[in-house]
């Protein structure tokens, strides 16, 4: 078995096996304890499976950059640990996955760039974190079909961070937050980038208006409004052209 290098710190071990020619990760052993960063950077994998990581338990970190990796990993799950920053190296090497699931950390902010490698992502699923903005941009590479935010906090949808790259997002969750208004100056075309949407979900939120043509250019098969402030719904001008509506 391969040696790698041990040091705990803040009751976080970070297990450094960077450098070692290791080709498999069954060259070297799981690791058991609480939470802990493992770093495979500069090796010579070169393949990846779900399975391999079923004894990882504890692990909230893993660098793979550098290694030969030409197939790899199609489901990432993050879940209820501690994380509290999306950051591009946190990828390195997992530019093959399409199901990304990080709800119930503590994650507040999220770099320019931390999703850029991921071109095959499809799902994304960040809700219940502390998010209060979303950079610019932050989607323009990733095709996602799924996008969770619910339960974060985001006072605004802009449009450029969040809205402009969404042409292939068929299911967006965004329940669940402060949110006031979706762009700082509303037009018809608030969602005219997501001509694929067909289920949007902003209930529980602070909404106090939907501006005429809202949903225009939409194909919405249900839409969830529930518990804003919303004082009246203009039929006629906000939901009459929503014509596959069922729920």
């Amino acid at each position: 078995m391969r040696l790698c290098a041990c040091e705990e710190k803040e009751k976080v071990l970070t297990v450094g096996c960077e450098t070692r020619g290791i080709g498999r990760l069954s060259e070297i052993n799981p690791v058991y304890y609480p939470t802990y960063h493992l770093l495979l950077t500069g090796n010579l994998l070169n393949k990846l499976s779900v399975n391999d990581f079923v004894e990882y338990t504890g692990l909230t970190i893993l660098h793979l950059g550098n290694n030969d990796i030409s197939e790899g990993l199609r489901r990432l799950h993050l879940n209820n640990n501690k994380i509290n920053a999306l950051k591009s190296e946190l990828f390195f090497g997992l530019e093959n996955l399409e199901y990304l699931q990080m709800d119930d950390n503590y994650i507040t902010h999220m770099e320019a760039k931390a999703l850029g490698t991921l071109t095959h992502l499809k799902v994304l699923i960040l809700n219940d974190n502390l998010i209060a903005s979303l950079p610019t941009n932050i989607f323009q590479l990733v095709p996602l079909t799924h996008l969770d935010l619910r339960g974060n906090q985001l006072k605004t949808l802009p449009y450029s961070g969040l809205l402009k790259h969404m042409t292939s997002v068929v299911e967006l969750q965004l329940e669940e937050n402060p949110v006031t208004y979706f762009i700082k100056e509303f037009d018809i075309n608030t969602f005219r980038h997501i001509p694929n949407l067909q289920l949007l979900f902003l209930n529980n939120n602070l909404l106090k208006t939907l501006p005429e043509g809202t949903f225009n250019g939409l194909m919405l098969a249900r839409l969830n409004l529930r518990n804003n402030h919303l004082r009246s719904l203009p039929v006629r001008g906000v939901l009459y052209k929503l014509t596959a509506l069922v729920q």
